[in-house]
């Protein structure tokens, strides 16, 4: 448990140097703070350095005996990297007489 810790505390210097806690989030692994993730991926995705996540995470995951977290992190990446086709087309009003 004191790795996990130890491990935790590296992450969160991480973290903070790139001035966003995604990576405490996946971490946390609580349905919370998957919504959180959505956000955040929706809100900053140019400005998120996934790989660097992604390279942060798998350590603390394996730690955590939760490989979960990365599968779940890769699934919504992918959900957050396609083009808005679910949104439809408005149609044009009618002119108010």
């Amino acid at each position: 448990m004191n790795d996990v810790i130890a491990a935790a505390l590296e992450l969160q210097s991480v973290c903070q140097k790139q001035g966003w806690r995604f990576c405490f989030k996946c971490f946390a692994n609580r349905e919370k703070d998957w919504l959180d993730v959505d956000g955040i991926l929706a809100r900053q995705w140019n400005k998120l350095d996934l790989k660097l996540a992604r390279a942060e995470l798998k350590p603390l995951a394996e730690l955590k005996e939760e490989p979960e977290i990365l599968a779940r992190l890769e699934k919504k990446i992918a959900h957050h990297n396609q083009p808005f086709t679910r949104i439809k087309p408005t149609t044009p009003r009618k002119k108010r007489r």
